[in-house]
C-alpha cells in the first residue's frame, strides 16, 4: 500500500494542489480501481 501511495503522490500533488485530503481520496480510488 505504501508503494501505491508513493507512486500516485507526485501526479496527485500536481493535480490536486497538494491537498492531503484529496491525495488520500485519490489513493483510495486507485486502490479500488478508480
Amino acid at each position: 500500500m505504501a508503494d501505491l501511495k508513493e507512486g500516485t503522490a507526485p501526479r496527485d500533488l500536481r493535480a490536486m494542489g497538494t491537498d492531503p485530503s484529496a491525495l488520500a481520496h485519490a489513493a483510495r480510488q486507485e486502490i479500488h480501481g478508480g
